[in-house]
């Protein structure tokens, strides 16, 4: 073992805090970089002190790197990237590196970062004739788990792995009640509740027959079978719309259902705005602003009730995050004119 132990790890680190799986994830990330940066075989390497010096005498190689393929990933792979070597150069005892590495900040102007093409591909704006048409085809098919977490997604907005962690609660002639564990848990999140970047919710929707089967059809559904049925999701949309640019899934749902909360509460009030982000399961407010929009909103959504003690769990950051990107849009574009001018020379990767 090149890198300390996971055990090891969390002993000495023990504020940095995650998954046994993630940080050898982390570790498989970072040495398939550095092997690329130093183009040197990591496995040839046979001691933990060998791996040290090594990567004690590339660190500003790769950091360097690091900095450039910022221009060729977007920026949530690039912030994984980032953490990957930070736990890398921890885990090998340079602690020096690692924080540098850790504060570095991404260089590329946000316009020009690359996009996530998963998420690119995905159909936003969604009209009712699409998702009857795929649900109807998952339905002829006899496929009870992807029919079922279409109407799921379709009634309550949830993150398809959320699914697994739903619990019906109450069930009558007028409403459903469930509670829904949220998806956005680290460890430290499950460890201590003022660390979790989601939360969970109790949601009162008016009754309906079809919600009610599907929530019954997926009790004990597991990760493996979520994961099958959105690829026949996917296979079903790219099937029966060869020629579209961006396909129907779980997630469209999601994003469609962000856009009936804003058109039906708005996001002009702080009380509206946690509301929207409590119902979706965010912690905070600003998260609101990557699902949907009013103006795609259907005017005859109604929203569901949520527990006020849900409500008291978000942190309306709306306004302050609104006004940090538009002071990083005008830094970015005085600092676009300044290198037309040629007064400065561009990002430094040095």
């Amino acid at each position: 073992m090149l890198f300390k132990t996971y055990k090891r790890y969390t002993r000495d680190y023990s504020r940095d805090v995650f998954e046994e799986k993630t940080y050898y994830s982390y570790l498989n990330e970072a040495k398939a970089f550095i092997k690329f940066v130093t183009e040197n075989d990591l496995s040839d390497i046979k001691s933990n002190k060998a791996m040290k010096q090594h990567l004690d005498e590339n660190h500003e190689l790769i950091l360097n790197y690091l900095k450039i393929t910022a221009y060729s990933k977007s920026s949530s792979t690039w912030r994984k990237l980032r953490r990957s070597l930070e736990v890398a150069f921890k885990a090998s005892k340079l602690s020096e590196h690692a924080k540098n590495m850790k504060n570095v900040k991404n260089p590329a102007p946000i316009k020009s970062r690359a996009k996530n093409t998963n998420t690119k591909r995905r159909m936003q704006k969604m009209d009712e004739n699409t998702y009857h048409t795929v649900l109807r085809d998952r339905i002829n098919k006899k496929d009870i788990d992807a029919s079922s977490l279409i109407i799921i997604c379709k009634n309550l907005g949830i993150r398809p792995s959320e699914a697994k962690g739903i619990k019906i609660l109450k069930i009558n002639a007028e409403s459903i009640i469930v509670y829904i564990q949220g998806a956005k848990k680290t460890l430290a999140g499950k460890r201590n509740e003022k660390n979790k970047r989601g939360i969970d919710r109790l949601l009162k929707i008016n009754y309906n027959k079809s919600l009610e089967y599907a929530l019954l059809s997926i009790q004990g559904i597991d990760d493996k079978r979520i994961k099958a049925a959105q690829m026949r999701i996917s296979r079903t949309s790219r099937r029966l719309y060869p020629n579209a640019k961006k396909h129907f899934c779980l997630y469209s749902l999601r994003y469609q259902y962000g856009s009936d909360l804003k058109k039906s509460l708005t996001v002009k009030t702080p009380e509206s705005r946690k509301k929207i982000a409590a119902i979706l399961g965010h912690k905070n407010t600003s998260s609101i602003s990557s699902y949907g929009d009013a103006v795609s909103g259907n005017n005859s959504f109604t929203p569901p009730s949520i527990h006020i003690k849900c409500l008291a769990e978000v942190n309306d950051n709306y306004e302050k995050n609104k006004q940090n990107i538009e002071e990083l849009n005008f830094n970015l574009k005085t600092n676009n004119e300044n290198i037309n001018k040629g007064s400065i020379d561009g990002p430094n990767i040095g």
